[in-house]
């Protein structure tokens, strides 16, 4: 997916976070000068992350395979765990357990 996919699809299930302005940016809703960018920016990804009712232990398992197989990123194990997850891999595991997710 590209980012400004990726961007779209996480703006549509979050309609309480992220709103389209009148330039077709989505910004965050009540902060109309702040980007809502949950590929740079892990306050995003935690908004997404908590609003959302999906099966946490589903979205565990994506996010531990998507940093296990993101081998860009992973620069030692250690950054391999779930628990260093970029926003990047944060936004990809959360469109794939809604099933939201394209591959290229």
């Amino acid at each position: 997916m590209t980012d400004q996919e990726i961007i779209q699809a996480i703006a549509e299930a979050c309609p309480q976070v992220a709103t389209m302005n009148e330039e077709g940016s989505w910004i965050w809703k009540g902060f109309p000068w702040k980007y809502f960018d949950p590929l740079n920016d892990l306050n995003a990804t935690a908004q997404m992350e908590k609003i959302n009712g999906f099966h946490d232990l589903e979205y565990e398992r994506l996010l531990t395979w998507v940093c296990d197989h993101d081998w860009q990123h992973a620069t030692t194990k250690t950054h391999r765990k779930p628990i260093y997850a970029t926003a990047r891999q944060r936004a990809e595991a959360f469109l794939r357990t809604i099933g939201k997710w394209k591959e290229l």
